[in-house]
């Protein structure tokens, strides 16, 4: 990635912002004009105390050991905890807030860039981080499928949905995998955009990006493969932070007295697959489609409508809006920061 091509994403996203602002008034009106929201609500209220403090720990080993992922990955001295912690909640805050999470990446590269982190360490880092990201959502979403007796029926009309997901996912992470760890794949990924880029004139128009990115791909995951303590490290935070998140439907439904002690695998298998099938509708942080998945799965077992909905309130309170109310407050302060690095404080991209 070159120097010139790094942005501030308030800048880069702010038409992205203000969709993410209409969608999320439009699913507050949807959700204020549920026939059950008033109960809901007052369940909402009445979820136990020792619940909140372990959706509250939940939610910050997740964003720590997301931060750790950002510190431990790049191993520069110009990036203590505290900082990987703030550009880290940061780029959660973009990722959360655009289709398809690609505001991820770019905001944490200009971030870090910021910070004077060598660009080469960012994007190594953050390759590192997809690729270990795909492998262990996907290794829990067939576990899952496994867990839940009968997954065909509990996904009901959603299992075409469930199956893209699983398609989408599970492609991208094998291309990921596959373009890392073998040097004759990706000269064939190289060989088969250079043929579809004679064929396309937009493939064409970002070829050159296209195939540095395959290329740099290769190139940043090689420490994954040659160094195993920083391997098993990386896998055991992301395995950390996601476990987390999944577990967050368990404490809710738990904290709002609903029994599900001969049913929690199930529960666990579920959350796992919410976020495949989320995937695959392109809304900022899977709104909408996350909230009615969440409601149309675990409707199957939970039988009043109240107790769903306030259960799924709980559920996207801890697993996204804090996340997003927390990033909002880290990208804020990290505005108000000078940059470290010089050519940002000439004015690139700004």
């Amino acid at each position: 990635m070159k120097e010139n091509s790094i942005q501030n994403p308030i800048y880069r996203y702010k038409k992205l912002i203000f969709i993410f602002i209409i969608i999320l008034l439009t699913v507050i009106v949807a959700m204020a004009n549920s026939d059950d929201i008033e109960n809901a609500l007052q369940k909402f209220f009445q979820i136990d105390f020792l619940s909140v403090v372990i959706l509250i720990v939940l939610l910050v080993i997740h964003m720590i050991a997301d931060g750790m992922l950002l510190k431990i990955g790049i191993d520069d001295p110009h990036l203590d905890h505290k900082k990987a912690f703030m550009i880290n909640a940061a780029g959660c805050f973009f990722s959360a807030i655009t289709p398809l999470y690609i505001g991820s990446y770019p905001s944490r590269i200009y971030y870090l860039y910021k910070e004077n982190v060598p660009i080469d360490k960012t994007l190594s880092a953050l390759t590192i981080r997809g690729l270990t990201y795909q492998i262990v959502i996907n290794v829990l979403a067939i576990a899952s499928l496994f867990l839940v007796d009968g997954i065909k029926a509990v996904a009901g009309g959603y299992m075409v949905f469930l199956i893209l997901g699983l398609v989408y996912n599970l492609g991208i992470g094998s291309v990921l995998i596959l373009i890392s760890a073998s040097k004759r794949f990706n000269e064939l990924a190289v060989r088969f955009v250079k043929r579809l880029a004679l064929k396309f004139s937009f493939i064409n128009k970002r070829k050159g990006e296209v195939l540095e990115a395959i290329h740099n791909y290769y190139e940043n995951t090689r420490r994954i493969y040659m160094d195993r303590p920083y391997f098993l490290k990386i896998m055991g935070l992301m395995t950390l932070k996601t476990v987390a998140f999944y577990i967050i439907p368990i404490v809710a439904f738990m904290g709002l007295r609903v029994n599900i002690s001969t049913i929690w695998i199930e529960v666990f298998a579920i959350s796992t697959l919410i976020a495949i099938i989320a995937s695959v509708f392109p809304t900022p942080g899977g709104m909408a489609s996350s909230e009615a998945v969440f409601i149309l799965l675990y409707g199957l077992f939970i039988m009043s409508d109240s107790t769903l909905q306030a259960s799924m309130l709980i559920w996207r309170l801890f697993s996204y809006y804090l996340v997003v109310l927390v990033g909002l407050g880290a990208t804020l302060f990290l505005q108000t920061k000078e940059p470290k690095n010089i050519t940002l404080m000439r004015g690139v991209k700004k």
